[in-house]
C-alpha cells in the first residue's frame, strides 16, 4: 500500500505509527534554487534524511524501515516542500485466510472511501505543528493540497529517474574502479621487479597513514586523526562544508556508505549531519585528509540505520575537505 506525506518548512509531522513503514523516496518542490534538509525524529533524537536542492539535486532514494508503534516526527529547515513516500510492509497473511474473500474485499473498498474522504483533513494521522498563518497561509495550503493528489505520480516519476541515474553512476563507478586496480597491478608488479635484488627490505608504510599513529581524543568519545595536513585556515562551525567520505562499520571494517561523483555538503555544527562528524569535522583544513571513529552514542545510536548500520555501532570514516566557505 501507498504511503506518502507532504512536509512543508517549519512545521513538525509527528504520529504513532499503527503500521509498519517503508521509506523509499524523498523529493522537493518549490522555485528553482530553493534548498532544504529533511529531518526525522526518533526517541527524541533528530537525524538528518537528505539535503536536495530545487532544480540540481530534486530527488533522494531512501531506505529506511520504521515500525508500527514507534513515534516519528518529520520536519523541514530551510525552502522547499517535500514530498516522502514510501508503502505499508505487510506481515504474512494467517494460515487458511481466505485473500480473495468478496466481503473482505468490499470493506477494504468501504474503508479506502473513507479514508479518501478523511484524508485532508488528518494528513494521514500526523499531527500538525507550527505558526499559524494568515491569508496568503491558506492560500498556500489549498496548493499544498492540490501537490499531494499528485503526489504519487510525481513520486514515481523521481524514483525511476534516480533508478536510472544510480545505475548509470553504478556503472561508472564499477568501470573506473577496474581501471584502478589494473594501473595499481601495474605498478605493484613494477615495485616488485625493482626490488628483486634485495633480499631484506623493509615493506614501504601507506603512503596516506603516518608511521606511528596517534588519535586524539573529543567531545562525545570521538577519536580523530589527521593523515594530510590541509593548507590555509581551519574550518569553524557555520562553514558550508564540501567532502568526500567512505564510511565503514568500525568493528567489521565492512563498508556501508561512500560519496559519489559530487562531494557531499552540509553546513558544520547544524545538526545536518551525525555528531560525530560536526565534532571531527571541525578544525580541518582545504585539502586535508582525516580519520574519524564515531562511537555509537555519536553516531546512530542503539537504533541504527537499518538495513546497512546496525544499533550501537561504532563508525569509522575516512574524509576529506575539498572546500569550504
Amino acid at each position: 500500500m501507498f504511503w506518502g506525506l507532504v512536509v512543508q518548512p517549519g512545521k513538525v509531522y509527528s504520529n504513532t505509527l499503527d503500521i509498519d513503514v517503508q521509506l523509499s523516496n524523498a523529493c522537493i518542490v518549490g522555485k528553482t534554487g530553493d534548498r532544504a534538509t529533511l529531518f526525522v525524529e526518533i526517541d527524541n533524537v533528530r537525524y538528518a534524511l537528505c539535503t536536495l536542492e530545487v532544480g540540481k539535486v530534486d530527488n533522494y532514494t531512501l531506505s529506511v524501515a520504521l515500525p508500527e508503534g514507534e513515534t516519528v516526527g518529520f520536519t523541514a529547515v530551510g525552502k522547499g516542500v517535500f514530498h516522502v513516500t514510501g508503502y505499508e510492509v505487510f506481515s504474512p497473511e494467517e494460515e487458511g485466510e481466505d485473500l480473495y474473500d468478496d466481503d473482505v474485499l468490499d470493506e477494504d473498498e468501504a474503508d479506502l472511501e473513507d479514508e479518501s474522504e478523511e484524508e485532508d483533513d488528518d494528513l494521514g494521522g500526523f499531527i500538525v505543528d507550527g505558526p499559524e498563518g494568515d491569508e496568503e497561509d491558506g492560500e498556500e495550503t489549498e496548493e499544498e493540497g492540490d501537490s499531494e493528489d499528485d503526489a504519487a505520480a510525481v513520486a514515481a516519476q523521481f524514483a525511476a529517474k534516480a533508478a536510472a541515474e544510480k545505475a548509470k553512476q553504478e556503472e561508472k563507478a564499477a568501470a573506473k574502479a577496474a581501471a584502478k586496480a589494473a594501473k595499481k597491478a601495474a605498478k605493484r608488479s613494477a615495485q616488485e621487479s625493482a626490488a628483486a635484488p634485495e633480499t631484506k627490505k623493509a615493506a614501504p608504510s601507506t603512503p596516506s597513514a603516518p608511521a606511528d599513529p596517534t588519535f586524539r581524543t573529543l567531545a562525545r568519545g570521538v577519536k580523530i586523526i589527521d593523515v594530510k595536513e590541509g593548507k590555509g585556515t581551519a574550518c569553524k562551525k557555520g562553514a558550508r562544508c564540501s567532502m568526500k567520505y567512505v564510511g565503514r562499520l568500525a568493528k567489521s571494517r565492512k563498508e556501508f556508505d561512500r560519496s559519489g561523483g559530487a562531494p557531499f555538503r552540509f553546513k558544520l555544527g547544524a545538526g545536518e549531519v551525525i555528531a560525530g562528524w560536526d565534532i571531527g569535522v571541525e578544525g580541518m583544513k582545504k585539502g586535508g585528509k582525516r580519520r574519524i571513529v564515531v562511537p555509537s552514542k555519536a553516531g546512530y545510536g542503539k537504533r541504527g540505520a537499518p538495513p546497512d548500520i546496525p544499533g550501537n555501532a561504532d563508525l569509522e570514516f575516512d574524509v576529506e575537505l575539498v572546500a569550504f566557505k
